[in-house]
C-alpha cells in the first residue's frame, strides 16, 4: 500500500511538473483531491506554485488558505509564484500576512523573489524597504540575497551602494563579481569593469561566458579597441572562443569599433551562428555602409533557415537607407537651406529645432593612441602638441590644393565672408584628428575616427585625397556610418 502511494505521488509530481495546460492541470487537481489529502505541506504548495504559473491568481490564493498547516515553505511558494509574475502588490500583501498572521521568521527564500520584483518593475523605494527588513532579520550574510540587492542598486543606477553592499561580503560568488562588473559596464563605468575583472582573478575566481560578454560590451562604451582585442585574446586562452553569445559580442563590439573585418573573421569561425549572430554581422556591414554586403548576408541567412525577427529588418531597413532621423532632420534641413544662402529660412528651422526639443551636440571627433582617446573640436589649440598638429594640417592642404581640390565653402553654414569661411573649413575636429593621426602613428598605419556629427563634403573630400597621398587607410564613423577611405576612394561611393 505504501509502495503503492509513493509511486502514485511520484507520477502526481511529474504530472504537476510537466503539465502545460491550464485545463489539464485542474484535472490533476480534482484527481489529487479524490486520492490525497491535497491540503496538507508538498502537495499543496506545488499546486499552489502550478496555478501560479498559470496566472490563476485568486484560485492559488483561495488554495493556499485552504491549507491548515502553512509552513515557511507554503508562504515562500505563494510569494514567489506572485513575484515570477510582477504582482507586486499580491506580494506586499502576502509577506505582509506572513509578518502579522504568523509567528513564523522570514528567510532568504522569502526576500529574494520581493527584490527580484523590484528589480523587474524599478521598485527602488520598495526594495530598500525589503533591504530593511533583512537588516532586521539579520539576512546579509546570505549571498544570494545580497546578490540580488547588488541587483537592485545597479539596475537603478545607484551604483555606490550596490559596491559598498559587494565590498562587504565576507564570500562572494562567480554571480556577484558578474553582477558587479556588469553594472559597472550598464552604468557607463566599463574601466571599473576591468579593474574589477583583474581583482575576481587575484581572488582566485574563475569568470565565466556572462563575465567576458559583460566586459566585451563595454569596449564599445569607452571606445577602446585594443582592449576589446585584449578580452578577444582572453577569450581564446579560457576557452571561450567557441561560445556562441561571446562571439557574437566580440563580432558586434569589434564594428562598432570600426574593425569590420575582425567581426567577419570572428563570423567566419562560426560553426552554428544563429540569428542573433547572423542579424549582428548583417548590422555590422549596414554601419559600415556595405550595403550590397549586408544583403548578401541575409540572402544567407534565409538560405541557411535562420528566420530572420523584427531587428534583423531594422538592420537591413538601414543597410538599404540612408536617411536620417530625430533632430537630423531639422540638421539636415537647417543645412540645405544655409548652402544655398537661404540664412533666414535657415535660421527659421533652428529655432523651431530648439522649441521642439532636439539638441545638437558640439562638432567633435576622437582619435585613440596609445590606449588613450583624444578629442578635438573645430579649431582646437587644447592639446600639448597643438602647434604641431596644425602645422601638419597645414602641411597636408598644402599639399592637398597642389592635387587641384579646392576648399568646399558652401559646406560653412554661417553667413560670412568667403575668406572667413576657408579658414573655418580648414580647421574641422576631423581634419585635426587626421593631422594628429599622421603625426604620431608610424608609415601605413590605419586611422581610425569617431565624429559625433555627419562628416561634411568638404572634409569627406580631404580624407580621400589624403588617403591616396598618405598611403594611408582612414576609417571614419560618423553617426549613421562607417566611410572606409582607401587609395582616394570611400566606400560610401559619395553617398551618406
Amino acid at each position: 500500500m505504501i509502495a503503492s502511494s509513493s509511486r502514485f505521488l511520484s507520477l502526481l509530481i511529474l504530472s504537476l511538473n510537466s503539465c502545460s495546460s491550464r485545463t489539464h492541470f485542474r484535472i490533476i487537481h480534482a484527481k489529487v483531491i479524490k486520492s490525497l489529502n491535497y491540503k496538507h505541506g508538498f502537495i499543496g504548495d506545488r499546486l499552489v506554485s502550478g496555478y501560479c504559473g498559470f496566472q490563476c491568481f485568486d484560485d492559488a490564493e483561495k488554495l493556499f488558505d485552504e491549507i491548515p498547516d502553512k509552513d515557511l515553505v507554503s508562504w515562500n511558494s505563494l510569494i514567489s509564484g506572485f513575484s515570477r509574475n510582477g504582482c507586486v502588490p499580491e506580494c506586499l500583501k502576502i509577506f505582509s500576512r506572513l509578518r502579522f498572521e504568523t509567528n513564523l521568521e522570514p528567510n532568504e527564500v522569502t526576500l529574494i523573489p520581493l527584490i527580484s520584483v523590484c528589480v523587474d518593475t524599478y521598485a527602488l523605494g520598495l526594495g530598500k524597504s525589503v533591504h530593511g527588513f533583512a537588516v532586521k532579520y539579520g539576512l546579509l550574510w546570505e549571498v544570494k540575497f545580497v546578490n540580488s540587492l547588488i541587483n537592485l542598486y545597479g539596475n537603478s543606477g545607484d551604483v555606490d551602494v550596490a559596491v559598498k553592499l559587494f565590498k562587504a561580503m565576507p564570500f562572494r560568488t562567480m554571480v556577484s563579481w558578474n553582477s558587479v562588473i556588469r553594472i559597472f559596464v550598464e552604468n557607463g563605468l566599463a574601466e571599473e569593469g576591468v579593474r574589477y575583472l583583474e581583482l575576481m582573478r587575484n581572488d582566485g575566481v574563475e569568470f565565466d561566458q556572462a563575465t567576458i560578454v559583460a566586459l566585451v560590451q563595454g569596449t564599445v562604451d569607452i571606445g577602446v579597441g585594443r582592449l576589446a582585442e585584449a578580452i578577444h585574446g582572453l577569450v581564446i586562452v579560457s576557452g571561450f572562443g567557441t561560445d556562441i553569445n561571446v562571439s557574437t559580442a566580440l563580432l558586434d563590439s569589434y564594428a562598432k569599433l570600426g574593425r569590420l573585418i575582425l567581426s567577419c573573421n570572428i563570423f567566419s569561425e562560426m560553426r552554428n551562428p544563429d540569428r542573433v549572430a547572423w542579424t549582428a554581422m548583417l548590422a555590422g556591414y549596414a554601419v559600415h555602409g556595405h550595403g550590397k554586403h549586408a544583403i548578401d548576408i541575409f540572402e544567407l541567412m534565409v538560405e541557411e533557415g535562420i528566420e530572420p525577427d523584427h531587428v534583423t529588418f531594422t538592420h537591413l531597413l538601414n543597410a538599404c537607407s540612408h536617411s536620417e532621423s530625430d533632430s537630423r532632420n531639422y540638421i539636415m534641413l537647417s543645412n540645405i537651406y544655409s548652402s544655398r544662402g537661404l540664412w533666414r529660412d535657415a535660421a527659421k528651422i533652428r529655432t523651431l529645432m530648439k522649441e521642439r526639443g532636439p539638441d545638437r551636440n558640439p562638432g567633435c571627433s576622437f582619435i585613440e593612441h596609445q590606449n588613450k582617446i583624444y578629442r578635438f573640436v573645430v579649431g582646437d589649440r587644447t592639446h600639448p602638441e597643438s602647434e604641431r598638429i596644425h602645422a601638419k594640417l597645414e602641411e597636408v592642404i598644402t599639399r592637398i590644393r597642389k592635387t587641384g581640390l579646392m576648399p568646399k565653402t558652401e559646406c560653412v553654414l554661417h553667413d560670412v565672408d568667403e575668406e572667413v569661411k576657408v579658414d573655418m573649413i580648414n580647421k574641422h575636429s576631423e581634419k585635426l584628428a587626421i593631422a594628429f593621426g599622421l603625426l604620431v602613428t608610424g608609415a601605413g598605419t590605419p586611422l581610425i575616427i569617431t565624429k559625433n556629427l555627419r562628416i561634411c563634403d568638404d572634409c569627406h573630400s580631404m580624407a580621400k585625397v589624403v588617403s591616396q597621398i598618405e598611403k594611408r587607410k582612414i576609417i571614419i564613423r560618423d553617426p549613421k556610418r562607417f566611410h572606409h577611405f582607401v587609395d582616394g576612394v570611400c566606400s560610401c561611393g559619395d553617398y551618406w
